[in-house]
């Protein structure tokens, strides 16, 4: 089995830049000021994860291997997926959480931990998404806090 080479999902400057110059033409900037909780961030990253994970194999997913809960593993990256709209869950362990749960609009973000908690009641509150964004969590390392709070024990090898 050839080993998968796959870079951390990262922050594509110069594709940002032209996305965000082509949606200030379209959509204009009076939208964050009438719809604050609908609006795009300033530093909206989701091009560069769009983009990114379009371009990963599905089987990166392998890379998740060592974790013990692997079914259910796949099942928080398909939520993750579904709750900000993109276009697979072609996540790996060292993607960066900031990155992926601030790569849509805030609604999309609330609805994904209201998603987690209804599956495995596990519930988190802005401070504690935001300490986990400012530490620079990994996904992986927030998905074996999330099955650990849920009672799944320790998760990888």
């Amino acid at each position: 089995m050839e080993a998968i080479v796959t870079q951390v999902l990262h922050v594509d400057h110069d594709l940002e830049s032209k996305e965000r110059k082509r949606l200030e033409k379209r959509i204009g900037c009076f939208i964050k000021t009438i719809f604050p909780r609908f609006a795009y961030r300033d530093s909206l990253p989701r091009t560069s994860v769009v983009s990114q994970l379009n371009c990963r194999p599905k089987d990166v997913l392998a890379t998740w291997a060592p974790c013990n809960e692997i079914k259910t593993t796949l099942q928080i990256l398909s939520l993750f997926q579904k709750e900000l709209s993109l276009p697979n869950n072609h996540f790996i362990p060292s993607d960066p959480i900031a990155l992926i749960v601030r790569s849509g609009l805030d609604i999309d973000s609330t609805y994904l931990f209201l998603a987690l908690r209804d599956k495995f009641g596990v519930s988190y509150d802005w401070p504690q998404i935001d300490r986990m964004c400012n530490e620079g969590w990994t996904l992986g390392e927030f998905i074996d806090d999330l099955l650990r709070l849920a009672g799944f024990g320790l998760q990888r090898s």
